[in-house]
């Protein structure tokens, strides 16, 4: 069982945005390219790798995700078609939890908050967020520490 807290809150400034369909086995070359586009504009990274996903669809034999890659950077800049620039990222009154592992496993871990927000009669607000803690993770084999946050309303129903 995993230790959820509740009234957590995450903010970042200078955010870089790429959101679009992108296939399982894509994943690790999109995040690539997002990063080589940032260090030839000179930018240092600020902060974790963000990711959210607004839809999963099986397109043959693969996973197809809506998804969003966010990334602090150091500085406001001008980016280039297919990016946005965000001022601020920022959540509030989300419920979180720490997970580490295969991100193969966050299923159990968003069934865990789900459970959780239904046992309490909350009501999400927002996606999960998976704040990457360790994101070279990606890279070098390591097992990924990954913060993951639901925006809860702050309103009771």
């Amino acid at each position: 069982m995993l230790e959820i807290l509740t009234n957590q809150e995450i903010i970042f400034g200078n955010v870089v945005s790429y959101r679009g369909k992108i296939k399982q086995s894509q994943f690790n070359g999109v995040l690539t390219r997002m990063i080589k586009v940032l260090e030839g504009m000179n930018v240092n990274k600020e902060g974790p790798l963000i990711t959210t996903t607004f839809n999963v669809e099986s397109v043959g034999d693969e996973s197809v995700f809506d998804m969003e890659i966010l990334i602090p950077i150091d500085k406001k800049i001008e980016l280039p078609k297919g990016y946005v620039f965000k001022e601020v990222f920022h959540l509030v009154n989300a419920i979180s939890t720490r997970y580490i592992g295969d991100p193969v496993g966050l299923q159990n871990v968003y069934n865990q908050l789900i459970g959780f927000i239904s046992r309490n009669k909350l009501q999400p607000i927002t996606t999960a967020y998976n704040v990457y803690i360790n994101d070279t993770s990606f890279f070098n084999g390591e097992l990924p520490v990954i913060d993951v946050y639901i925006g809860i309303n702050p309103s009771k129903i």
